[in-house]
């Protein structure tokens, strides 16, 4: 299984910020969201997530979770490896969302811009009634190591 994506924008902050070339500070939440698509690509690069074309319908009680910034919500779990250390637990479907198949992290509640994304483990279908969950650690991140890097 493919893991998740740093697309272009959240690269250049995470790179501009490590090697002194801008100020961007890290977010103080990021909000994860559900996806119908299996997201194992960067086709999203450079998109807000209003034009990614990522997220589950509105009026179907969905809506995006936020993860806070710092170590009561992501550790390193092992070497270059960052995950969450809590459940995400999202708000109970009023109607059907369908096969949920990824996840994406935004930095805002609505709209916002596309930091990642990444499929889930097992895609799970949601039906009304049902309050879907994403584990502890699934959503995880490590960077390319420098053998690894593209040279442009």
């Amino acid at each position: 299984m493919a893991g998740p994506n740093v697309n272009q924008y959240g690269a250049s902050a995470i790179l501009g910020a490590f090697f002194g070339l801008s100020s961007y500070p890290p977010p103080s939440s990021l909000w994860v969201g559900l996806t119908l698509l299996g997201v194992a690509d960067r086709s999203a690069n450079g998109t807000t997530v209003a034009t990614s074309g990522l997220e589950i319908g509105t009026g179907l009680g969905y809506a995006r979770q936020e993860i806070p910034s710092g170590d009561s919500y992501w550790a390193e779990v092992a070497a270059g490896v960052i995950a969450t250390v809590n459940q995400v637990i999202f708000d109970t479907a009023t109607d059907d969302w369908g096969d949920v198949k990824g996840w994406f992290l935004a930095t805002a509640v609505t709209a916002g811009d596309l930091i990642t994304a990444g499929p889930l483990p097992a895609s799970f279908f949601v039906a009304a009634g049902i309050q879907a969950t994403i584990d502890a650690g699934v959503l995880a991140y490590t960077l390319e190591s420098a053998d690894e890097a593209t040279i442009l």
